[in-house]
């Protein structure tokens, strides 16, 4: 299906539980770096959206 935009595709996700929210501020690395590797291993893993990036 697709989607007018990426804000449509986030809520679709958010709306079914697949997307994973982190509010926090993070490290690129390790921290980023370390939980997508780590979803990317789960069965049905989420889809996870940083919102606060160190230095972005």
């Amino acid at each position: 299906m697709p989607y007018k935009d990426l804000r449509e595709f986030l809520r679709r996700l958010e709306k079914e539980g697949q997307l994973l929210r982190i509010e926090r501020e993070v490290n690129l690395e390790p921290d980023l770096g370390a939980a997508a590797y780590a979803a990317g291993k789960l069965p049905n893993g989420p889809a996870i959206y940083f919102e606060k990036i160190k230095g972005y």
